[in-house]
C-alpha cells in the first residue's frame, strides 16, 4: 500500500526478521529477509537462516547458492530425463561481453591476454609433482634420482625431456578433475606441464627464428637453439628472438628425438646413427672415426666420404681390398676410361655410360 504502485508490506522496518512460512505436512519453508545479515533467503524450515537454499544480498549478488532440481530445460521443452538440458550455445565469462557462440558450443572467458598472443590460455596441460619448485616457462625432464611415479624437475642436458611448464592453461586436468581457465600460476612444486598447444619456453644463447627447434641448454631448465647434433626437443620456435643470456621465446610444444639410434640383432650400437639434418645430408652413417655412407640432399652417394660430388663417390679408408668388384677382390681403373676419374684413393664414377676393368 502507499506510494506509487500497489502491493503488499511485510514487516515495519524495525530489527526484526521479515518473512513467510509456508507449513508443510512433513517439511516447512520459509522465503523472507535475515535481519542478521540483511540476506534475502529461501530455505527449509520455519526460521529464517537454517538451512538457506538460495540467499541473495541487498546489492543482488547471489552468494553461497545450492538450488536442487530433478531436471530442468533452457531453451527447449525436451531433456530426454537428463538433469541440465540447454539448447544453443553457452557462454561463461567474468564479465566481459559474449562472443557469437553456435548451437552446442561452450564459451568461457579464461581471464587470458590474446590481442598480444603472449602464450597464455592457449595449451593443454596436465599437473605432475616435482622434486623441487619449478618456475613458468622452464623445461621439465623426469626425475629419475626418485623412485616415486611421474616425477619431473627442471631439465639438464642428457635428461629425459617432457615438456614445458604452463604459463596459464586454457585447459588442466589432474586425475579425475578438469580445470578450464585455471588460475595463473608463476611458480608450483606440483606444476602444469603443458601436453599441446603453444608456451613461452626460456631461452638463452644463440639467436634463435621461427621454426628452429629448441632443446635444453646447460642452465637448469632454459633452453636453446638445438643443432643436428641434440637428440631431443621440446618444441618448435613461433617468433624470432635477438640471442642473449636469458629471454623467452613462445614454441609451439612437440617433444621428439631427432637422432633415433640403430642397433643391430643381439647388439647395442651407440656410436652409429641415422641422422636427418635440415638442408643437409638426406641420410648419414658413421663410425667412430668416421664417415662411412652419406647420401647428400641432392642424391648423391658418398662411400669413405662425407662430401661426394658425383652421383656415386667411393674412398677407402685405408681397409683392405675396400672397393665395389666383390670380396676379396681389387678395384682398378685408368684414367681413359670414359666416365671414370680416379684421385689416389678416391674413386668417383659419373652418371654415365663406364667402361671398367678389374683384376
Amino acid at each position: 500500500t502507499g506510494g506509487t504502485g500497489s502491493g503488499y508490506t511485510l514487516g515495519s522496518g524495525a530489527a526484526e526478521d521479515t518473512f513467510m512460512h509456508f507449513d508443510g505436512n512433513a517439511i516447512d519453508f520459509y522465503l523472507g529477509l535475515d535481519d542478521t545479515d540483511d540476506t534475502f533467503k529461501l530455505g527449509i524450515g520455519s526460521a529464517v537462516g537454517a538451512s538457506s537454499i538460495l540467499e541473495v544480498t541487498e546489492s543482488d549478488t547471489v552468494i553461497n547458492n545450492v538450488l536442487y532440481v530433478s531436471t530442468t530445460t533452457i531453451g527447449t521443452t525436451t531433456s530426454a530425463a537428463n538433469a541440465l538440458t540447454i539448447q544453443g550455445g553457452v557462454c561463461i565469462t567474468a564479465g566481459t561481453a559474449c562472443p557469437v557462440v553456435a548451437a552446442g558450443a561452450l564459451q568461457v572467458d579464461t581471464a587470458g591476454t590474446s590481442s598480444d598472443d603472449p602464450g597464455d590460455v592457449f595449451d593443454l596441460a596436465e599437473r605432475y609433482p616435482a622434486s623441487e619448485v619449478m618456475v613458468a616457462a622452464e623445461i621439465a625432464a623426469i626425475d629419475t634420482a626418485t623412485s616415486a611415479p611421474a616425477v619431473v624437475k627442471r631439465a639438464l642436458p642428457g635428461d629425459t625431456l617432457i615438456g614445458i611448464v604452463s604459463t596459464k592453461a586454457a585447459i588442466a586436468f589432474e586425475g579425475g578433475n578438469l580445470t578450464i581457465g585455471p588460475d595463473r600460476e608463476d611458480f608450483s612444486a606440483r606444476p602444469l606441464i603443458a601436453l599441446a598447444g603453444r608456451v613461452p619456453v626460456k631461452v638463452t644463447g644463440a639467436p634463435i627464428v621461427k621454426g628452429d627447434m629448441i632443446t635444453i641448454s646447460d642452465t637448469p631448465g632454459v633452453g636453446r637453439k638445438a643443432s643436428s647434433s641434440d637428440s631431443q626437443i621440446v618444441g618448435v620456435a613461433l617468433e624470432n628472438w635477438a640471442g642473449g643470456v636469458e629471454g623467452k621465446v613462445l614454441v609451439f610444444v612437440h617433444t621428439a628425438y631427432t637422432r633415433p639410434q640403430l642397433a643391430t640383432t643381439g647388439e647395442t650400437i651407440t656410436t652409429t646413427a641415422i641422422t636427418q639434418l635440415g638442408g643437409g645430408d638426406i641420410f648419414s652413417l658413421n663410425n667412430v672415426s668416421s664417415e662411412v655412407l652419406t647420401v647428400t640432399n641432392n642424391g648423391n652417394l658418398g662411400l669413405g666420404t662425407t662430401t661426394p660430388t658425383a652421383l656415386l663417390a667411393l674412398e677407402q679408408l685405408g681397409f683392405a681390398n675396400a672397393g665395389v668388384a666383390g670380396i676379396d677382390q681389387n678395384f682398378t681403373t685408368e684414367n681413359t676410361v670414359a666416365g671414370v676419374t680416379q684421385f689416389g684413393t678416391r674413386l668417383i664414377l659419373e652418371a654415365t655410360s663406364v667402361a671398367t676393368t678389374t683384376t
